[in-house]
């Protein structure tokens, strides 16, 4: 067992060779870089449910090398208002420090929605969302990717995006793809 920069991996070595008693000098070895992605995409899910059904507690485990956090578009319709997302957000993130203290958190905003505010039950819309998110990044000195401001072009160019208004099709998916490589393949 050797423990690295980001956490402990077991190595497994065999000795394949005819003679017990040969041995092999390791001088270094090359490693596959895994991703495990574990996808908490609830559909409605808020910075408020996340916390009050403990789904964090039963995600993380403090193993995590990169988690990726996005939420922020039904926060919308919670109670509280911007300064009531803003603070669930910074308990969400004080959470995922406490459970997975050595985990490296990439922030993220969602797109733009066709519901949004002034529509009811929404309080403010999706650029405060991306405003709110990409401020508690930067007071955290978190690595934060807009994807509301990625998809912008598309919308004004008139690409179709959403499959519903507000979910992604293929090609938005695609967008979202491409921002988050282009952005971590920089970090």
């Amino acid at each position: 067992t050797i423990t690295f920069t980001h956490g402990k991996h077991t190595i497994k070595l065999i000795n394949k060779a005819t003679n017990a008693n040969s041995y092999v000098r390791i001088g270094g070895f090359k490693t596959s870089k895994k991703s495990w992605i574990i996808n908490e995409g609830i559909i409605g899910l808020s910075t408020a449910t996340l916390l009050s059904r403990n789904i964090l507690d039963s995600t993380l485990d403090g193993t995590d090398d990169v988690i990726l956090f996005m939420l922020g578009t039904n926060d919308r319709a919670e109670a509280g208002g911007v300064e009531g997302f803003k603070k669930r957000l910074n308990d969400a993130l004080d959470k995922i420090n406490t459970l997975s203290p050595n985990s490296k958190i990439v922030l993220m905003s969602s797109t733009f929605a066709n519901t949004d505010a002034p529509t009811s039950p929404y309080k403010f819309d999706m650029g405060t969302v991306d405003k709110i998110i990409a401020s508690v990044a930067k007071e955290r000195n978190l690595m934060f990717i807009s994807n509301y401001k990625a998809l912008a072009q598309a919308f004004i160019d008139g690409e179709s995006v959403l499959s519903d208004g507000l979910h992604l099709n293929d090609l938005g998916n695609k967008y979202y793809y491409e921002t988050i490589r282009k952005k971590l393949f920089d970090y």
